[in-house]
């Protein structure tokens, strides 16, 4: 019997896990989806739960959530799926700062509870020294191939391009915007509404 999921959000990274869900009938089927936009149900084409708020989708009979919803929220959407004893797949980034990160992590471990963490190359020492790279540079960078090698292996491009503004709050987070001036920018049409 296929993994009975439930989705809390369908913007875009919920949109790529609905698409990948549907390619693995088999395996798993969205049977619940949290979403601002209940129209997003056409997406699925077999009847799928709308329902109203992520705590009543916790609380449905689904057998693991995704969390793929604004990065402020992750935090206290996991810690309610731990507490509530549902494995779950968080979007990155997790948290904003290690206490939190690490009191969710003793809150996982003492729970037993399967958790995954998407990640990101935000995070990484070779995000960090081609930051530090362009910032010595003090213009544009160029890049024509790979820009790091992290073995011997050949680099190769394995999915598609993000799509524009995708990663827009991730490096505007990094960049020492606050959430607040970032849901200012938003607000007055500067990026993109977001996940």
């Amino acid at each position: 019997m296929p993994v009975r999921l439930g989705l809390i959000g369908a913007g875009r990274w919920g949109k790529v896990y609905i698409r990948t869900l549907l390619s693995l009938p088999d395996r798993c089927r969205l049977t619940h989806l949290c979403t601002s936009k209940p129209e997003n149900a056409a997406l699925i084409p077999h009847p799928v739960t709308i329902v109203p708020g992520w705590r009543e989708l916790i609380a449905a009979d689904c057998d693991a959530v995704i969390i793929a919803t604004p990065p402020q929220t992750h935090a206290e959407l996991l810690e309610a799926c731990v507490k509530a004893g549902k494995p779950c797949v968080v979007e990155k980034p997790l948290c904003f700062d290690v206490a939190t990160a690490e009191r969710l992590d003793r809150l996982v471990q003492a729970a037993g509870i399967p958790v995954l963490v998407d990640h990101t190359h935000v995070l990484t020492s070779a995000y960090e020294t081609l930051k530090r790279t362009v910032k010595q540079a003090g213009e544009p960078v160029r890049m024509v191939a790979t820009p790091v090698q992290l073995s011997k292996t050949p680099a190769r491009i394995r999915s598609m391009a993000p799509e524009l503004g995708q990663h827009s709050e991730e490096v505007l987070l990094e960049a020492g915007y606050s959430q607040d001036e970032i849901e200012s920018l938003r607000a007055a049409g500067v990026m993109g509404p977001g996940r």
